[in-house]
Parts: structure tokens; C-alpha cells; sequence
């Protein structure tokens, strides 16, 4: 196999390499006793990528990653959808007024850039849903 088709999944390789590096970090994220990090497929036509949904107890966010269409950024969507499996584009969209409408972005190349933005947001929806349940406990 030639290497350009290695793990060619659809996805744009830019979101490839982020999801590649926020998997070295699930553990610095969450625990996996207490909730998890998983990863489905983003396919909104041209705009290819993951949702990576971090879970915890009855909470979550999902933050679709993917290459834009018009300007090669990369481009975070994130939303609190509660669902089974990975959201699909439709509920990832649902409430933006068009596609510029991102919650981050990110030149071409700056894949770190990316991870980190995704890895630092992780970890404060986690300490925000860890308050609101030690205020529900008292």
C-alpha cells in the first residue's frame, strides 16, 4: 500500500494529526474509570474530520474537527448535544448562522495549536461539571 493511502479514512489529515495527538493525552484529560474520550467521523460534504465527545457521569461535549472548505483552517464546532453515538453534522451545526460561524480556528499547520485548544477546553467543562455536582451533593 502506498503510503499517501495509509489510514485514509475520509477525514483531512489535518484533523487526522489532531486527533492522533489528543489520543497520547486522554489519560492527562480524564480518568477512565470516572468517563471517557471517544471519536466518531465528521462528513459535511467537502469538510471532512471527527468528532472527538468527551463524557463524564450525565455530561458532555462533542468538538468537531475538521479542515474548512474555503480557507484550509482548521475549524472546532462545539456543542453539548447528548447522544448514543457520535453526533452527526446536522446536530454539530444546529443554532450557527453559516459556516464561518466556528467556535475556534486555527491556521493551516497548527495542528498543536488545535489539540491544545480542544485539551485545555476538556479540562475546564470537567472542573465546571465536578462544581456543579459538589453543589448538587450539599
Amino acid at each position: 500500500m502506498k503510503l499517501e493511502y495509509y489510514n485514509n479514512d475520509g477525514a483531512n489529515y489535518q484533523a487526522q494529526i489532531v486527533a492522533l495527538l489528543l489520543r497520547n493525552r486522554t489519560e492527562m484529560i480524564i480518568d477512565s474509570s470516572l468517563g471517557d474520550i471517544s471519536i466518531g467521523r465528521y462528513e459535511n460534504g467537502r469538510e471532512q474530520g471527527y468528532v472527538i465527545t468527551l463524557r463524564y457521569r450525565d455530561f458532555q461535549v462533542n468538538y468537531a474537527v475538521y479542515e474548512h472548505r474555503n480557507c484550509d483552517e482548521l475549524c472546532i464546532i462545539r456543542n453539548d448535544a447528548r447522544t448514543i453515538g457520535t453526533p452527526y453534522f446536522v446536530a454539530m451545526l444546529q443554532g450557527r448562522d453559516g459556516k464561518w460561524d466556528v467556535d475556534a480556528n486555527f491556521e493551516y499547520g497548527k495542528w498543536q495549536d488545535c489539540a491544545n485548544w480542544i485539551e485545555d477546553d476538556m479540562k475546564g467543562m470537567l472542573e465546571e461539571w465536578r462544581g456543579e455536582i459538589g453543589r448538587a451533593d450539599e
